[in-house]
């Protein structure tokens, strides 16, 4: 019930620059903000602090993932030169 109601609000308010608009954009903006990420027990907060612990981790994922595919590879040419 609220989601249609908000639903038509939105369409008679619009989002010609109102200050409904601003509001929801807003409230959206805050709702997926990450503030702190917790790692090893440890707590981080800050955007660099975040910045780089999110760059870390998906680089060791990549990396990882290079990796085992090298390893993979290097297994199935020995085993075709068998």
């Amino acid at each position: 019930m609220q989601r249609q109601k908000s639903r038509l609000l939105w369409l008679k308010e619009g989002d010609a620059n109102t200050k409904f608009f601003h509001n929801i954009m807003s409230s959206r903006r805050r709702v997926n903000s990450i503030f702190s990420l917790s790692t090893n027990g440890a707590i981080v907060e800050g955007d660099e602090g975040i910045r780089g612990l999110v760059f870390n981790h998906f680089s060791h994922l990549i990396l990882n993932m290079w990796l085992l595919k090298d390893i993979a590879l290097r297994i199935l040419i020995l085993i075709c030169l068998m």
